[in-house]
């Protein structure tokens, strides 16, 4: 019995996507053990495709504080040339 083995993905965070061919040696494994209900609703935790794969809380916060930094770089920037041509700067020669 490997469940120890198996039981490293279980506790992966965030759930990564599994290819078929380990989605079906996991599940295979696991009926006898639990039972098909049981590793069914354990193998429904696991993302069927990268699409489909879980967003933690803190990706998305990481991803949209990148996101609002490029913005409001962006902002500044336009900011800057808008403020040189209402006062006819040349900022770049």
């Amino acid at each position: 019995m490997r469940l120890p083995r198996l039981l490293h993905l279980v506790g992966r965070s965030p759930a990564v996507a599994l290819d078929t061919r380990t989605r079906s040696s996991i599940y295979r494994k696991l009926t006898p053990i639990l039972g098909e209900d049981d590793a069914n609703a354990l193998m429904s935790e696991f993302p069927g495709s990268e699409g489909d794969e879980l967003v933690t809380k803190s990706f998305l916060r990481a991803e949209l504080a990148n996101l609002e930094t490029k913005l409001t770089l962006r902002v500044g920037a336009m900011g800057v040339v808008i403020l040189s041509a209402i006062f006819g700067l040349k900022l770049f020669a």
